[in-house]
């Protein structure tokens, strides 16, 4: 499994300093399929100054090649309006690509998510060898957090990384709660 969140900003000042972002991964079994969820969390503790403003962001998903669009919230019709937009979907390097716009005044938090089908010949291979994922860091970012919640049909009997407060919630459910400082790569075992 695999997951790149990119934001890019459009506004020329400097509010990515004051936006604290979350990316909130969560999978979950339906019949045969695997169904992925992704939420970019906007928390812009910025002002209206000479500096910073409402945080303006064309912002695009990586996910692995053929994964279905199920839904997706938070997208408005452009970087300055108010009305819902549309996901464009596209293929890049080898994955599958959500990409919309989101905008977040100053002292608001703004919630941009897309829900998706993995590719079946993914949910198959994590049936039988285990399930992996690796989530990229943007280059440049100040390490946004990191959630990922991975529940199966299956028992868990072992999972990584340590070193990211992994818990189980559940026999079939473990939860990690870390950051973006660096690329991020989960793996369990069945």
């Amino acid at each position: 499994d695999y997951l790149f969140v990119v934001d890019t900003n459009i506004a020329s000042l400097k509010t990515d300093q004051v936006v604290d972002r979350e990316v909130n991964y969560e999978l979950r079994p339906d019949r045969d399929d695997l169904i992925a969820k992704v939420s970019i969390v906007y928390n812009n503790q910025g002002r209206f100054t000479w500096k910073t403003t409402r945080l303006r962001s064309w912002t695009r998903v990586y996910v692995p090649k053929d994964s279905q669009l199920i839904s997706a919230k938070g997208l408005m019709d452009n970087d300055r309006s108010n009305k819902p937009g549309q996901v464009e979907i596209s293929e890049e390097n080898g994955k599958t690509v959500f990409a919309g716009f989101i905008a977040t005044e100053p002292q608001q938090v703004g919630t941009l998510s897309f829900e998706y089908k993995l590719p079946p010949e993914l949910a198959y291979q994590f049936m039988w060898h285990g399930y992996s994922l690796l989530v990229q860091k943007q280059a440049g970012t100040i390490q946004p957090g990191l959630s990922v919640k991975l529940n199966f049909d299956s028992r868990v009997k072992d999972f990584s990384p340590l070193d990211s407060n992994p818990r189980l919630d559940n026999p079939n459910t473990v939860i990690f709660k870390t950051d973006l400082r660096t690329d991020r790569e989960f793996n369990v075992k069945f």
